[in-house]
């Protein structure tokens, strides 16, 4: 959310008032039950905000005997969240002159009774494939784990010691 201060300004409105009103809108509070037949019924009222539309039209305030939405003061962004944990990726070695760089971890799972190996192919062709357009020029990809790898390796090898059991017992 982008608050407009010339807007706030000719309501005479504080970003706190705006915070507040956010709060008393974004609730869901018990108010009272009822008994019916053999049941004990709970009502609430209010509600969760779930998307930009009801951001835009949360009445925050009141000015001049008129109610003020969000969306009057404010732009509205569904952007993602704050971020919980923060990655570095360092390129030396222990000691080594060379410093931590910011990075984005991204994990893929695979489905059950899917090969390894062909997702990850397909998701580094789909990286591939997004570089200089979405991703610009100077972002660096480097794998640092790739399941898909490992395991065409222990399958290979498992085949190979098959063969030569199988030549042995022949």
């Amino acid at each position: 959310m982008l608050l407009e201060p010339t807007a706030l300004a000719a309501r005479n409105l504080s970003p706190l008032g705006i915070v507040e009103g956010l709060q008393a809108a974004n609730r869901l509070l018990p108010s009272g039950s009822f008994a019916d037949g053999n049941q004990q019924f709970l009502v609430e009222t209010g509600g969760w905000l779930r998307n930009e539309e009801d951001v835009e039209r949360v009445v925050v305030a009141t000015s001049n005997g008129r109610p003020v939405l969000l969306g009057d003061v404010a732009e509205v962004i569904d952007g993602g969240e704050e971020p919980v944990d923060y990655v570095f990726f360092g390129t030396g070695g222990a000691g080594s002159e060379e410093t931590d760089w910011p990075a984005v971890s991204l994990a893929v799972a695979k489905r059950k009774g899917t090969n390894a190996v062909e997702v990850a192919h397909a998701v580094l062709a789909k990286i591939d494939g997004l570089a200089g357009t979405v991703l610009p020029a100077d972002v660096e990809l480097q794998v640092t784990r790739n399941y898909g790898e490992t395991a065409k390796e222990k399958s290979n090898e498992l085949l190979f010691h098959m063969m030569i059991a199988v030549v042995g017992v022949s």
